[in-house]
């Protein structure tokens, strides 16, 4: 019975003894980080209107660069919208214009011909 409470009297003392070092350890550190963040936030320390020159300059270029890549998806899929994509015509001119509504079969140009090719194929089988 006395090393059951000599074991754990030991484990106590190890995590006592881990749980001071551990908080002396890191009291410079916290209280360094305390001292930080009552003095302000690093934008606030370390800006300056040079830098913040330097910034706006480069927020200039990316929105320029990112206002060209707009201007090339509008030419690209139509202004309407119309198209979507930068090889539409391609697949207008392969498998027909696309119908908005139900296809009665009736038209000359289907918005699936594909499909309706494999169910004719299915059906002659």
């Amino acid at each position: 019975m006395a090393s059951r409470t000599y074991a754990n009297a030991g484990v106590l003392m190890a995590a006592l003894f881990g749980i001071f070092t551990a908080y002396t350890a890191f009291q410079p550190e916290l209280s360094r980080e305390a001292e930080e963040k009552a003095t302000g936030t690093f934008k606030e320390v370390h800006t300056t209107p040079a830098a913040n020159a330097a910034h706006v300059k480069d927020n200039a270029i990316s929105e320029a660069i990112l206002s060209d890549l707009r201007e090339a998806k509008r030419e690209v899929t139509g202004v309407g919208g119309e198209r979507k994509g930068a090889l539409w015509g391609v697949r207008e001119a392969t498998w027909g214009r696309p119908k908005v509504g139900v296809d009665d079969g009736k038209s000359g140009t289907s918005a699936v011909p594909a499909a309706k090719a494999v169910d004719e194929v299915a059906r002659n089988v």
